[in-house]
């Protein structure tokens, strides 16, 4: 594998906020139904039910500069979500939208999560994997229902609802594209870990990494992460980036990346219309 050429941090944050928006609507095209309204620099989606936390009902920003009305920010999240009866996450950058986040708190938004963004600029070398333990490509509709089996138990230790989080993967068969990348971690051919990458913009975000609980602290989900990235890198991505959980960040530092900014999440609960 030959490394690409380094990107500038500053193409590198425009780069990783396309992608995170093109996961955002990625993400809400499995949902078996889902509702998507991009405006001028501005992007909604809603996905196949209520829970307002996260990506499956979420607002971004999409422009190059921060938005200069943020009470009109939140007022068109409102006129989206609000006649479904549902709240929303909405997406800040902390190297753009200072102004809308301090809005967003003034408003009453809940401050729900402060994660970084990160990269890495080079594929990884991948060592031997311990006894019992394989990775595999998910590339048929019976390995994306393993993957869709792992997730909503790799993730409930994190406060996701199981129910909301199968959700998410209720048609893995709408997961099978090329430029969606994904991996599962086999412990004695039981799958126990996950990653995923969406190709886009030159490069690639990664996301869904995660292990059950039985089988943390073998490197599992660090195998999965490495195997897909490079793949990623193999498959033309310039980059790879990521927003990380604050578990996650300090394996993600170890393993090579860097951080080279922040998201916020900021989230509104159900009102009237």
């Amino acid at each position: 594998m030959t490394p690409p050429r380094t990107i500038p941090d500053g193409d590198v944050l425009e780069l990783s906020d396309l992608n995170l928006a093109e996961t955002a609507r990625e993400m809400v095209r499995w949902h078996s139904q889902y509702e998507m309204r991009e405006t001028t620099d501005l992007l909604c989606v809603a996905g196949n039910d209520g829970f307002p936390v996260g990506y499956t009902n979420c607002v971004m920003a999409l422009g190059t500069a921060s938005p200069a009305d943020p009470a009109a920010v939140l007022a068109s999240a409102g006129a989206f979500f609000y006649p479904m009866g549902r709240g929303y996450t909405l997406w800040t950058r902390d190297h753009l939208d200072g102004e809308l986040a301090a809005h967003a708190q003034s408003a009453g938004l809940t401050h729900l999560s402060d994660t970084p963004g990160m990269v890495l600029d080079a594929p990884i070398v991948e060592p031997a994997l311990p006894q019992g333990v394989r990775v595999a490509f998910a590339e048929t509709a019976g390995a994306m229902k393993e993957f869709a089996a792992v997730v909503p138990r790799a993730y409930e230790s994190t406060g996701l609802p199981i129910a909301i989080s199968s959700r998410y993967f209720e048609a893995p068969e709408r997961m099978l594209h090329p430029h969606v990348l994904s991996v599962v971690g086999y412990l004695n051919d039981e799958p126990v870990a996950t990653a995923l990458a969406i190709l886009s913009h030159g490069i690639a975000g990664l996301c869904w990494v995660g292990t059950v609980e039985a089988a943390r602290g073998m490197g599992i989900g660090e195998a999965c992460t490495r195997a897909v990235g490079n793949l990623a890198f193999d498959r033309g991505a310039r980059c790879l980036v990521l927003q990380a959980s604050a578990q996650g960040e300090p394996i993600y530092l170890r393993m090579g990346y860097r951080v080279v900014t922040r998201y916020a999440w900021y989230v509104s609960g159900p009102k009237d219309a």
